[in-house]
């Protein structure tokens, strides 16, 4: 048979002057399940912290190569407009100096089928024009004549500044276009340091 024992309960004992700085500094030791427990804050502050950073770097990386994709392809809408700029002051400049036809230059100035239909001036003294098809042979060569007087050449020129300036503008606006499509594909994440 067990041995019951009764407890027997301790009186509280009274705050008073003698045991006041006792009963505060007990009142502020830290016990192991205080330990514990802001150890496992801190342990979980610490993983939060860490999945917070790890996705604020996905999100950067991911909008940062997006904007790379973006870049790259307004930089080949722009080549692409110059290319065609390139061309245009080409054939305008053949137009004022006269050029040597060959395969490759008549598709450059509209021509179809190896034959290129062009107004030149027969007469110099009366400024007669006729037009004229030049149809070339694999590997021949033909000399055209200039069609346009400087002062025609400096008002097209004016114009293809113009045209392509106008190109270049919409080029610059779709691609603002693009990139505000990108910051607010990121809504409360997008930050301008990711820039």
């Amino acid at each position: 048979m067990a041995k019951e024992t009764k407890k027997t309960e301790q009186p509280v004992e009274s705050t008073n002057v003698d045991n006041i700085v006792d009963r505060l500094k007990a009142k502020n030791l830290m016990s192991q399940a205080i330990a514990e427990r802001v150890k496992d804050e801190i342990d979980k502050e610490q993983d939060d912290k860490n999945a917070q950073e790890l996705k604020e770097a996905i999100l950067a990386s991911d909008y940062l190569n997006n904007k790379a994709l973006l870049q790259v392809r307004y930089d080949r809408a722009k080549a692409r407009i110059t290319k065609e700029k390139v061309v245009a002051m080409e054939v305008l400049k053949d137009n004022l100096a006269g050029y040597v036809l060959t395969e490759d230059k008549i598709a450059k100035h509209g021509g179809k089928d190896g034959k290129l239909e062009v107004e030149v001036v027969t007469d110099y003294k009366t400024g007669t024009k006729e037009k004229k098809t030049f149809a070339l042979k694999k590997g021949e060569e033909v000399w055209v004549p200039g069609t346009i007087t400087p002062n025609e050449f400096n008002k097209k020129k004016n114009e293809l500044s113009r045209e392509f300036s106008k190109k270049y503008d919409e080029c610059a606006a779709t691609h603002n276009d693009h990139l505000t499509e990108l910051k607010n594909a990121y809504p409360g994440w997008w930050r301008h340091d990711w820039d």
